[in-house]
């Protein structure tokens, strides 16, 4: 029976995030993870209080909570990626893990300056979105990454996974799980002006 992993890539319009897209200077600058389409729960690192931006660490989010509740304009992605279902229990089982010791486990502030520059740090429980992501990916077998290390893995990467399909680009709050690709609202085979 197949299954099917659901990677968000999103812009939230945050000052932290317009400062990571000066830097990257790409569309979608956060990314999280989903195992289910509703996405009522969305698995990702970042900001664990509203106003508090580098207090970061594993999070649970969804479209309608938290961060995107405040930026209700977030612009996203949703790419669908069919896996068997022993790869979808493993990607559950390393979030499991993540979900079992998540008060260990930070945002990598440092690690998200020093990425770009092609420093790798090696600081334990320590992570940033798409590292994270990269990682459940890669240790459930969803995706061998290309050869690349999911420390220098970017939400644009994600874009390019063989066997995967965008579904929904628009606004996060529109998402609509439960309808096909061709049924939701804002969905376009072109991104957004606004994001061109």
């Amino acid at each position: 029976m197949e299954h099917t992993l659901y990677i968000i890539l999103s812009q939230t319009g945050t000052v932290a995030s317009r400062l990571i897209q000066t830097v990257t200077r790409a569309p979608y600058n956060h990314s999280s993870i989903s195992l289910d389409r509703g996405m009522n729960e969305m698995y990702s690192f970042g900001r664990r209080r509203l106003y508090l931006q580098w207090i970061g660490g594993f999070i649970r989010e969804n479209p309608n909570t938290h961060v995107f509740r405040r930026f209700p304009n977030t612009l996203c992605e949703v790419i669908a990626l069919p896996v068997s279902g022993g790869v979808y229990r493993r990607a559950l089982d390393v979030i499991d893990l993540f979900v079992d010791e998540a008060s260990d486990f930070k945002y990598d502030v440092l690690g998200l300056w020093t990425r770009p520059l092609g420093l790798k740090l090696k600081r334990s429980h320590r992570f940033i979105c798409s590292q994270f992501v990269a990682t459940v990916l890669q240790m459930s077998g969803a995706w061998d990454l290309g050869g690349r290390d999911p420390y220098f893995t970017y939400p644009e990467d994600f874009r390019r996974i063989p066997g995967s399909t965008v579904v929904f680009r628009g606004k996060l709050r529109d998402w609509q799980g439960g309808r096909g690709p061709e049924e939701a609202p804002g969905f376009s085979p072109e991104l957004p002006l606004a994001m061109r």
